[in-house]
């Protein structure tokens, strides 16, 4: 039993671990300020990660339960890919206020145009869409390759050997198609985050008020980029089982002439796997780093340019 507490929470330390690594040596030159701003970024981020890791370690370690039911575990693995989703998207929701800015407004006119990305470094933004294609492009393959059971919903993979035929579940249009349409409403709540952070005119002291944007606007970039990775780490997971799925045919020479095929990716189980942890550990990690960005520093109202 140790040994399986220890792959369960191996995931969970290592998130942790990398995100604190990442705030004590790039992360400290800027701190959310004391008020709503740090309030509501600590409620939306904590409470994301207490149900993520909550499901996480109830779903990869089932024995910490008093006496799971097939339902309950089934239900479980059924809401594996809309869990990030839906707790990500609230969070991100939470992100987006107080709209205003930090402070008294300054005096003087501010004839720039802010947009979404007037807070933003580009190259979020380039991560962020290679991440999303990438998901969508698995969702649209493990969709084409799916195939309708009983009830007609696209949930299952097939191998067919001669007359006989094998199956087990996959990501398919089932599950893909609600997912693909909260990716989109995602991106959708990011933007109007985004746009909410960088219209308030800006604050007497610009310096900081424009730090602490940029701080905010980083947090939803993190969010939503941590969300998608969750979400991909499941589907990868998923994925990684399927690919083990054989099926044999007898050619009525004993057990030595017996035929197994696989599935067309077999050979990607352990990238399938190992994709999924990484992916899930880095998706954590950027959730922690999130509610890391209020913890105060000495050095937070000093130094307020952030790389």
């Amino acid at each position: 039993m140790g040994i399986l507490h220890v792959i369960a929470f191996a995931p969970l330390l290592l998130a942790a671990g990398a995100a604190a690594a990442g705030w004590l040596i790039i992360g400290r030159r800027v701190a959310v300020p004391m008020g709503l701003t740090r309030v509501l970024i600590v409620v939306a981020t904590s409470a994301a990660l207490v149900v993520m890791i909550g499901y996480w370690l109830v779903s990869s370690a089932p024995w910490l339960l008093p006496s799971p039911s097939i339902e309950v575990v089934t239900a479980m693995m059924d809401l594996r890919y809309l869990i990030p989703l839906v707790v990500g998207g609230a969070a991100l929701i939470i992100l987006a206020f107080p709209v205003r800015g930090s402070g008294s407004r300054s005096k003087g006119a501010e004839l720039s145009r802010r947009t979404v990305l007037t807070f933003s470094r580009p190259w979020w933004f380039v991560t962020f869409g290679i991440v999303l294609l990438l998901t969508v492009a698995v969702a649209v393959a493990a969709g084409v390759a799916s195939s309708p059971d009983e009830q007609g919903r696209y949930t299952l993979y097939v191998v067919e050997v001669g007359t006989a035929a094998a199956s087990t579940t996959i990501y398919g249009w089932h599950y893909s198609v609600p997912c693909l349409i909260l990716l989109a409403a995602l991106v959708g709540v990011m933007t109007i985050d985004l746009a909410l952070i960088s219209r308030p005119a800006i604050a007497e002291n610009r310096d900081e008020d424009v730090a602490v944007r940029r701080v905010r606007s980083l947090n939803v970039v993190r969010v939503g980029m941590g969300v998608v990775l969750l979400h991909l780490s499941a589907v990868l997971s998923s994925l990684a089982g399927t690919s083990t799925l054989s099926a044999g045919i007898g050619t009525g020479a004993g057990i030595a002439g017996e035929i197994n095929v696989g599935t067309s990716f077999a050979a990607l189980t352990p990238f399938l796997y190992w994709a999924g942890a990484v992916v899930g550990v880095i998706g954590l990690a950027l959730w922690f780093s999130a509610l890391l960005s209020t913890v105060p520093t000495p050095n937070s109202r000093r130094r307020v340019a952030i790389a």
